[in-house]
């Protein structure tokens, strides 16, 4: 299977009043120019979204944004789904726009789940009881292949290479571990962090949209569950 990950787009409204290495007012098109070679040359299964749509969760313009950017992704021949990052607007509004991705993605023998996180101090992130719970129901009726897809990077509370991290992310790794999660997916780094493994699970955090080279990640996972 071939996953496109998008994150940290963080498309603004205007240009920001000072220099700023973030260039989300151009965040439309670069959205648009990597759907257009993903649907002509890269043919991913899927594409993944890792938060950060936009830049200002209190923007006026916030619905309006996402609903920019929601008609640029309709664009891609394949499945799509995407999930809130911190600068995103409340769930409420962001799953009114993206209704439908909320559950999980499923592409053949792998079942993508989608977490929306809530942020808690210095950016970091927590994983609440009920999303525990999914967890486990997801393994309990799948046989196949899980996947996470959430906008913080997690690793082991000694040893991350990121200064972000779950609150914690011991138990969430633990979680991830039991119920035989495969491979977990991560934004909100901008430069990217390199791929790394826990005891049988593949972190993978791509890069962000906003920030030069403007990159995106494409995912390879052979047969046998390798991951480049």
């Amino acid at each position: 299977m071939r996953l496109a990950i998008l994150s940290d787009i963080h498309y603004m409204s205007a240009p920001p009043a000072k220099p700023f290495a973030r260039r989300g007012e151009y965040g439309d098109t670069f959205l648009l120019r990597a759907v257009r070679r993903f649907n002509r040359f890269i043919k991913p299964d899927a594409v993944l979204g890792a938060g950060d749509l936009i830049h200002d969760p209190n923007d006026p313009s916030a619905e309006g944004l996402l609903e920019e950017l929601k008609k640029t992704l309709n664009i891609l021949t394949v499945p799509y789904l995407v999930i809130p990052g911190n600068h995103d607007p409340a769930h409420e509004l962001f799953y009114k726009i993206f209704a439908d991705h909320k559950e999980p993605l499923v592409v053949g023998k792998f079942r993508i789940l989608p977490f929306a996180d809530p942020e808690t101090p210095i950016n970091n992130a927590c994983r609440l009881p009920e999303d525990f719970d999914r967890m486990r129901q997801a393994r309990e009726n799948w046989a196949g292949e899980l996947i996470a897809l959430l906008h913080v990077p997690v690793g082991p509370a000694d040893n991350h290479p990121c200064e972000y991290n779950f609150d914690n992310a011991d138990a969430l790794l633990e979680a991830m571990k039991k119920y035989d999660f495969k491979l977990c997916i991560s934004g909100h780094e901008h430069a990217g962090l390199p791929m790394r493994e826990w005891n049988g699970i593949t972190l993978v955090t791509a890069p962000g949209l906003c920030e030069s080279p403007f990159s995106y990640l494409i995912l390879d996972i052979a047969e046998a569950g390798a991951v480049t």
